[in-house]
């Protein structure tokens, strides 16, 4: 789980090094991928509340922060912490975008983390881009979406974007 989350900070660092030379080209570029779009509407109630420097989002009934600093914050499903890495974990993060599309993102972490795309999901009207990432047997999906000059990307285990509780987390997910 720390190794995904090295991971995509080392994506954000590439996008910030290479400015969006070569993201102008991603939007017009043959190898883009396109994507069919879900769209789900959450149902659940949110019971608890995370406030963050430069977002802020809910939690429903039962779920738990492990640990949240000025990087994002990582929650799960229940209550004993030891059982934390069984169980429904989503981490949720944000950093700059420097000026790169979201296009020139998804190609990265195609290329350097070998993320697999997936169908695209609309949540709390936000278009996510969803990715599967395996790392050391773990696997996850990822949802990165942006939102003016910030990159969210949720890491999510041991369940997935299908889940009425992740679902209902994403939609709750605001910018500052």
């Amino acid at each position: 789980m720390r190794k995904i989350m090295l991971c995509l900070t080392a994506a954000a660092m590439i996008v910030a090094c290479t400015g969006n030379g070569p993201a102008n080209k991603a939007e017009g570029d043959k190898d883009s991928v396109k994507t069919e779009q879900k769209d789900v509407k959450p149902q659940k109630a949110l019971k608890t509340a995370i406030s963050h420097k430069e977002w802020s989002a809910g939690l429903p009934d039962g779920w738990t922060i492990v640990s949240q600093d000025e990087e994002g914050c990582m929650a799960f499903k229940g209550k004993d912490l030891g059982k934390a890495l069984e169980s429904p974990v989503v981490m949720v993060s944000t950093k700059s975008l420097d000026g790169a599309p979201l296009d020139f993102i998804c190609k990265l972490l195609q290329k350097e983390m070998g993320a697999k795309q997936q169908n695209d999901v609309t949540i709390g009207g936000r278009v996510y881009k969803m990715f599967d990432i395996t790392e050391k047997g773990m696997s996850a999906q990822l949802a990165v979406v942006a939102d003016g000059d910030k990159l969210f990307s949720v890491t999510i285990m041991n369940t997935n974007v299908d889940d009425v509780d992740v679902q209902s987390i994403l939609s709750s997910l605001k910018k500052k």
